[in-house]
This record gives C-alpha cells, structure tokens and sequence, in this order.
C-alpha cells in the first residue's frame, strides 16, 4: 500500500483482517492496530463506500467510544451479505446507542433484499419489520418505552408472536397483569394454545394470577372439546412411500436393523445434540414412551447431522431418555431425507412411511398417540 497507494485489494485484505482481529479487545493496544488504522482512512479517503472498509471503520470506533462516528459508517452500508455476516455487531452498536433510526434502516436493506430474492413478500417483511423491531425498542430503552411502541403500532396486536413476546417481556419485570392480558389475546386469535401454555404455567408470576388459571381452563376445556376434529385432520395425507432400510448401532454397539421390524409400528426421531429444539421435543418424547405407547411401537432416537457423537451419547445417558438411541450417518440422512431437524417419520407395520414432521410442535405426545393408534388397528 505504500508502494500502491491505490491499491484496492491492498485495503480490503486490511479491513478484512482488521475486522477479524478487533474480536480480540487487547488488538486496539497494540502497535499493529495504530499502523492498520492509518491504512483504514487512506482506504476509505479513495473508496469511501466500500463496505469492508465501512464495516472496519465502524469496529474501530466503536473500539475508540466514539459511537456516533461508528453509526455513521455503518449507516452507509449496502451490501445484504456483510450487514447479515456482521448483524450482531451491529445491533449491538444500535442498542448501545439507542439509535433506532440506523437500526430501523439495515433492517430495511435486509428486507428488501429478501423481498428481491422472492424469499418474503412485503407485507411478510411488514410484519418482520415490526417484530424486529420490538426487540431492538425492548433491548434499548426498557418495558415502559416498549408499550409506548406497540401502543403506537397496532399492526403488532394482531401478530401472534408479537403478543407472545409483549408476554414474555412483562414476565421478565415480574408483571403477570399485563402480561396475562397478551396472553389472552394471543389464545383468543389462535396463536397459544393449550399444550403451549402448560409450558408458560412454570411461571412464578402466573402459578399465583387467579386471571390465568381462569384462561388456561378455559382454553383445556376448548382444547378437549377439538380433540375429534383435530384427529381427523392429522389422519389426513397419509403417504405410502417404502421406508429405506437400514442398520445401526446403538449406545452398546449392538446393531439394530429395520428388516426385523416388520409387524410394528416404528417412529424414528431424528436429532442432534447441539440442536435446541431437539432438546426441547426429546423430553416430551420420552415421557410418551413411558406413560402413552402402545404395544407394538419401536421408538428410535437416530442421532444425525452430529458435530460429536460421543457428546451426544453421553448427553442422551445422562438424561436417561426412554428412546433407544441409534447412531445415524450421512446415508440415512440421506435415504429419509432429513434436512432439518428434529424430524418425525411414523412408519407403519408394512414398512411405509405414513406421517412425517419438522420442528417442535408442544402437542407432539397428542400427535403421536393418534398416529400410532390408528396404525395398530390397520
């Protein structure tokens, strides 16, 4: 660069190791980091919108406590992909600042750039925009400026997880009141229900709250009462795809194989152990197992997509799941095409996968009795 004053590769490569070095707090001491500042300002003064060098800029003075400088350059930020790489970074700057202002805007270039890739429509980036934004109000200035917002926005109280964060939020300051008040909305456009508010009952503040006992009896009783429609649609879209066979191990080496399972209702509950909402369904799955299967039902846990397998069994021990554990491969990932987990595949006696589900549901015990009842009785 001394040499090439003009050089822009010379200053990206600056910026960019600049960046990665500023993750360590004792770099801003060193005489390295005087000699790369020097570098970053000749680098902005002949390319003043790039955005590695926007983007170094703003860990400098953010680094140097001069927040509003630091705004400044990650104001003129353009590009989705460095904004998205570096998003923690910079709402953290945003809250410390409390400037909703640059905040609002890089959600904006997020959005739009969704928008663009088809990936939202614009009334879902709306509705984004807003729960984005909820946070960054509660994390900035606190509960009371938190509901002059969504009192300003109503757009908010017809969204779901909006009235489930307003909850959650009033829970945090220990206000029940209010925060039942949301949860009443929320039940009332089907954004809570039943199985999911047995969770919210560990609360403190809502086990002493006469109005929540009164709602979550209320919303058992309608619960129960939808209990036949709700078998119904779940027995719909039956599918008869031939399962992949397969062998595998289990926490003892002991090899497991599914030819020999033939006349049994088999689910296999694809997991990992790094993964959140696996941790949250094995629980509830194991419990199932326990207290709800039926005879002629083989439940697997098939540990898939795994960073340490040893981790995960001693994880799987520790927790004593009622699940027997099996130790998948990228095959069996493969052959059932997990893609995302936890996974559900409920195969029938045949050898057919029947049902199939994604994600943490809180009504998956209720799901799973329905689907392994009708199955037996085939």
């Amino acid at each position: 660069l001394e040499k090439h004053p003009r050089l822009y590769w010379g200053y990206r490569l600056v910026a960019l190791a600049f960046t990665a070095d500023m993750q360590d707090p004792a770099y801003a001491e060193t005489l390295d980091y005087a000699k790369a500042t020097g570098h970053l300002d000749r680098g902005i003064t002949e390319f003043p919108e790039d955005d590695y060098l926007l983007l170094a800029q703003a860990y400098r003075y953010r680094a140097e406590n001069d927040l509003q400088k630091a705004l400044n350059y990650i104001a003129k930020l353009k590009d989705p992909n460095t904004i998205q790489s570096n998003y923690y970074f910079i709402y953290d700057l945003c809250v410390q600042s409390k400037n909703a202002q640059v905040y609002g805007s890089i959600m904006d270039k997020l959005l739009n750039s969704s928008i663009a890739a088809r990936e939202i429509d614009s009334e879902q980036a709306k509705q984004s925009r807003l729960l984005f934004m909820l946070a960054f109000v509660k994390d900035s200035a606190g509960l009371i400026e938190l509901e002059r917002y969504a009192s300003q926005n109503p757009a908010l109280m017809k969204n779901g997880e909006a009235l489930l964060y307003m909850a959650d939020t009033n829970l945090e300051y220990d206000d029940s009141e209010r925060a039942v008040e949301y949860l009443r909305q929320a039940v009332a456009m089907g954004a809570l229900q039943y199985p999911e508010m047995k969770n919210y009952s560990k609360n403190t503040a809502l086990k002493s709250s006469p109005a929540w006992e009164s709602l979550l009896l209320q919303s058992k009783s309608a619960w129960e009462a939808d209990a036949p429609r709700r078998a119904a649609d779940l027995l719909q879209n039956r599918s008869t795809i031939s399962a992949a066979n397969w062998e595998m191990k289990d926490l003892n080496g002991f090899i497991h194989n599914f030819a020999d399972l033939r006349g049994q209702v088999v689910i296999l509950d694809f997991w990992a152990q790094w993964c959140g909402p696996c941790k949250l369904a094995m629980p509830p799955l194991s419990k199932w197992v326990q207290t709800e299967m039926p005879e002629g039902v083989k439940v697997y846990s098939v540990n898939v997509i795994e960073n340490d397998y040893n981790k995960a069994k001693d994880y799987f021990r520790e927790n004593e799941f009622a699940m027997e554990y099996l130790e998948g491969n990228s095959d069996i990932e493969a052959a059932y095409k997990v893609t995302a987990i936890p996974h559900i595949v409920v195969i029938d006696k045949q050898g057919n996968i029947a049902w199939e589900q994604v994600g943490f549901s809180y009504d998956l015990e209720e799901k799973l009795s329905i689907w392994a009842e009708h199955l037996l009785a085939e």
